[in-house]
């Protein structure tokens, strides 16, 4: 799924809370309800060097294609619908969490480097992402 520019700080938030929100239901349904691989994630997905992104839901299965997609699209229309029947404190339940997440302190020093990097190579420059006021601002 397209989402959009990347280099808009909005666009990467509303990704990663949608990644976070789409992560943990995409594997119980999709890989243990529905059975369809044994692998199946939810990331996030960049084009390179466009700054471009979105989500993607990974299937590695034996099934046809066309199968998959079928269930991927109807997973999607069910967590629209969970999404828009979401309470504002699950909502903002979610997003404290994803504050929480980014806020974190790294682990160690190839972590922090990691995550200073990962912000050159996308070109977001956003170095001050924990301090950011983004979490102000309405969301």
């Amino acid at each position: 799924m397209h989402v959009g520019k990347l280099t808009e700080q909005r666009n990467r938030v509303t990704l990663a809370l949608l990644t976070q929100i789409l992560t943990e239901p995409a594997f119980n349904v999709l890989r243990t309800k529905e059975q369809l691989g044994y692998v199946v994630s939810c990331t996030q997905w960049q084009l390179a060097g466009s700054g471009i992104g979105g989500i993607r839901i990974v299937v590695q299965s034996e099934k046809k294609p066309e199968f998959l997609e079928e269930r991927v699209e109807a997973f999607l229309d069910k967590m629209k619908g969970v999404i828009d029947d979401m309470t504002p404190e699950q909502f903002q339940e979610q997003k404290v969490g994803l504050g929480r997440k980014w806020r974190e302190a790294p682990k160690n020093l190839n972590e922090e480097s990691s995550n200073y990097w990962a912000q050159v190579d996308s070109g977001y420059l956003d170095f001050f992402r924990r301090e950011s006021s983004c979490w102000s601002d309405g969301w």
